[in-house]
């Protein structure tokens, strides 16, 4: 018979022995979950595994919340126990709007950098993202736009960037399919974030709450990877997710994408982000290989491409130019790439000589 079922001999269930028993269970669990969410309120940070999720859930949704200072740990992380729980620490913070903060403020910005994870800066401080580095070398205000992927539309109507004279777009090589840029650009209206304390409720509680979190621990995934993280898996030819048809494609969306900012009175420069496992390897496939050189050479020719791939490959160790245990680059691949845009923009006198703020 249930516990909770009524009994006509009893006039109610407080006064079955039963529930007496699970009170102290019931009391224990709302209180750690009180007790989490209190905790998760005034210090969130220790609850996240990097910024870029800080951020995502609590600083772009809620009023003051304070800048990331804390340790991160790489996406491979999650899957283990004990594996690859290298940490390291981080400064992250960004203005009123929400966008990574830069050295050189200005009212109107010159240079906007557009792109994903790696434009805003996953896994680095302030001063190692790539827009930080190109405008401490520039002496030039440099917009951090980086987000998503193909977020310039929701980007380009901001106030202080409508302006810019130089629009440098990167994108992670993984990325680059034929969907790539194949909608119409239009420049949205841009709208500040709407912020309240409320939002706190929409994060879900297996983010805060310790009952949740130690589940992790009891993950058979995540114990079979601990176990059999160690053992040799002979490695195979790594691949770009791409076919000549997707690169043709591609190509032709970001030369149409360049004409289109062109017009609008933009100097359009686009990179592609080095994948991790293919710079890595030494053991790429050759198919890729070809496809990747084709690409770079056919957008070397129809717009101002920087190619990363080369800067890239001619690091004798590029496995230094990312995090460990992660496909994102680090400081000093961000450093690289400012490097190289830097360069580019420099040897482009008709680009770099309309340079005023």
């Amino acid at each position: 018979m249930s516990l909770f079922i009524f009994d006509s001999k009893k006039k109610n269930i407080f006064s079955s022995r039963s529930f007496y028993w699970y009170l102290p269970a019931f009391v224990f669990f709302y209180l750690c979950f009180l007790g989490s969410f209190l905790i998760f309120l005034f210090h969130p940070q220790p609850f996240y595994f990097r910024s870029w999720e800080y951020f995502e859930e609590f600083v772009f949704h809620i009023p003051n919340a304070k800048a990331w200072d804390h340790s991160e740990i790489g996406d491979l992380s999650r899957n283990y126990l004990f594996s690859y729980q290298e940490q390291y620490p981080t400064y992250v913070s960004c203005d009123s709007d929400g966008f990574r903060s830069v050295p050189i403020q200005a009212d109107s910005f010159p240079i906007l950098v557009v792109g994903d994870s790696h434009t805003w800066g996953y896994g680095v401080s302030d001063d190692g993202t790539i827009p930080w580095i190109l405008a401490k070398t520039l002496h030039v205000p440099v917009f951090n736009g980086g987000r998503y992927t193909n977020n310039l539309p929701n980007i380009l109507g901001h106030p202080r960037v409508k302006k810019a004279k130089v629009i440098i777009e990167l994108v992670a090589e993984l990325s680059l399919k034929r969907e790539l840029f194949s909608q119409n650009f239009h420049v949205n209206e841009f709208r500040g974030r709407q912020k309240s304390y409320f939002h706190v409720f929409d994060v879900h509680p297996k983010r805060y709450f310790v009952l949740f979190k130690a589940l992790r621990y009891l993950n058979p995934l995540t114990i079979v990877h601990e176990l059999n993280h160690r053992i040799r898996i002979p490695q195979q030819a790594v691949k770009l997710n791409d076919n000549e048809t997707d690169v043709m494609q591609a190509v032709a969306n970001i030369e149409k994408r360049a004409q289109i900012l062109n017009e609008m009175g933009y100097e359009y420069i686009f990179g592609i982000i080095p994948n991790k496992d293919f710079t890595v390897s030494n053991k790429k496939d050759a198919t890729s290989r070809r496809l990747q050189t084709m690409r770079n050479a056919m957008l070397e020719k129809r717009v101002h491409f920087v190619d990363l791939n080369k800067i890239f490959n001619e690091v004798p160790d590029p496995q230094k130019l990312y995090l460990p245990y992660d496909s994102h680059i680090n400081a000093n691949g961000s450093a690289l790439i400012a490097q190289a845009l830097a360069f580019y923009l420099k040897q482009s006198p008709e680009i770099f000589s309309g340079l005023s703020f």
